[in-house]
């Protein structure tokens, strides 16, 4: 039995501790399974891929994974150019053991762009062109082309869908971080070119013909317009703290307000937002009352606490 088995084993310990993980170790560890009998979730490969680094993983055949998302976080988030370029070349280079393409997002229900482009991958023979792709995308997605929602989608895939580089930034906004005066927040694209493509895709409300989509869209591109602006009024708020000027403090504290009530009015609008739809679908899956409540407890765990000492 144990020779016959087939080891599937995630590669985020190596990302976690390099240090320790030096390539003869990874090697030793890795080939004394016998070459074939081990599957590797190269768990990160779209931010931190580990094949080059391990040399196709020394002969064991590995899967290249998004993960893209930790603990369900909401934010519009992806790296669709690194996408569109590190499958390929994962398959293409010397010695490829890559046997297929994967998804290990520690959450779904956000970001659907990124993921129809990940599948994507799995049987394209060549990078696409990801503008013409995004038209496509947003004439697929409402059902009819429309020339706001394609310059939108478009202005997306190369700001907010164009994220490089090994920061941690998932879900850091200071709406969504424990109140504190050390809050840095940080951008990999310009908030004024969002903004723009926000009032674009809000055009494209003639048109069209999934209205549900779009809706849910609208909601969406808002969330993160209101975050970016809310980021944006903390800065001033904690300027006007530090030097001691208790007008604009007040002014800008009232913003601050201001911009919480527009939030919860736009999230509100739609049922995908909703809490209670979160909490349904988790109690909806359980068959007695004690494990109704259990599962109401993680459901409402993960977006808060995430672990019970608030992780």
């Amino acid at each position: 039995v144990v020779q016959q088995s087939l080891w599937l084993m995630q590669g985020l310990l190596f990302v976690h501790d390099a240090t320790f993980w030096t390539e003869p170790r990874v090697e030793a560890f890795l080939t004394s399974v016998p070459l074939g009998r081990m599957i590797v979730l190269d768990l990160q490969s779209e931010q931190f891929p580990q094949y080059n680094r391990l040399k196709s993983y020394y002969g064991q055949p590995f899967i290249w994974c998004m993960l893209h998302n930790f603990g369900g976080t909401l934010g519009m988030f992806g790296s669709a150019q690194i996408i569109n370029r590190r499958v390929f070349e994962g398959r293409s280079m010397k010695n490829s053991t890559m046997v297929g393409t994967g998804l290990t997002p520690e959450g779904i229900n956000q970001n659907y762009v990124v993921y129809e482009l990940m599948n994507e991958m799995a049987y394209r023979q060549e990078p696409v062109n990801l503008d013409n792709w995004l038209e496509d995308y947003a004439s697929r997605r409402y059902g009819a082309w429309n020339e706001y929602a394609v310059a939108a989608w478009k202005n997306l895939g190369r700001t907010v869908y164009n994220f490089s580089g090994i920061r941690k930034i998932r879900g850091k906004y200071v709406i969504t971080r424990r109140p504190s005066l050390n809050l840095v927040p940080w951008n990999w694209y310009d908030s004024e070119t969002f903004y723009h493509t926000w009032h674009l895709f809000l055009q494209a409300r003639h048109g069209r013909q999934n209205s549900i989509l779009y809706r849910h869209d609208v909601v969406d591109i808002t969330r993160q317009a209101l975050q970016l602006k809310a980021d944006e009024i903390y800065i001033a708020l904690l300027e006007s703290f530090n030097k001691r000027n208790v007008t604009t403090f007040i002014l800008h504290a009232g913003q601050l307000l201001e911009l919480f009530d527009d939030l919860e009015a736009i999230l509100a609008s739609s049922k995908d937002f909703l809490l209670g739809t979160w909490l349904g679908m988790a109690k909806d899956l359980a068959d007695d009352n004690a494990e109704s409540k259990l599962y109401e407890y993680n459901a409402r765990n993960q977006i808060t606490l995430w672990g019970p000492r608030g992780e």
